[in-house]
């Protein structure tokens, strides 16, 4: 239910201060600039476009296994942190997810598949650390090649789809 009301939230006032949800609950600054969407925080890149702001749609991918298994945006995008910077932590903090968090997930997508996709170093001199296994960039790949077939499929469908849609931007 929270995810519903923020999500309602974020696409019907404009972000910032003052931004309320359906109840009235004023949304802290840090709710407002990392969504909740399918139980991850959503970063910046991928919120909603302000109203009458113009956006080009994007199609989402979550891939469910089994219950509670599941492959989206989010834990991908963490995948990717994890290679670019060296770091859980620093992956979750561009998303602007808690350390907590970005451990928990961390694990979660470990425990998910039968070789490692995270190896974690633990301190020392050099500080610690964390990187994708070879495993792990097969899985980032295979996910963005569906993420991209999907929409290239589905690119004839969307565009009609937004021509559809109201013109001054409200929902």
């Amino acid at each position: 239910m929270i995810r519903r009301c923020i999500l309602y939230a974020i696409s019907m006032f404009p972000h910032g201060a003052g931004t309320r949800d359906r109840r009235g609950t004023q949304l802290s600054d840090r709710r407002v600039n990392a969504i909740m969407w399918g139980g991850y925080l959503v970063p910046k890149s991928l919120r909603p476009a302000r109203s009458g702001e113009v956006s080009k749609p994007e199609l989402f991918i979550r891939l469910k296994f089994s219950e509670g298994s599941f492959l989206g945006p989010g834990k991908v995008e963490l995948l990717e942190g994890i290679e670019k910077y060296g770091s859980i932590v620093a992956a979750g903090k561009a998303m602007g997810m808690s350390y907590k968090r970005a451990w928990y997930l961390a694990d979660e997508i470990n425990e998910m598949f039968e070789q490692p996709v995270v190896v974690k170093k633990h301190g020392g001199k050099a500080g610690g650390g964390a990187e994708l296994t070879d495993h792990g960039r097969e899985i980032v790949a295979h996910y963005r090649s569906v993420q991209k077939l999907s929409a290239e499929a589905a690119a004839t469908h969307i565009r009609k789809i937004r021509k559809a849609l109201r013109k001054d931007g409200t929902a």
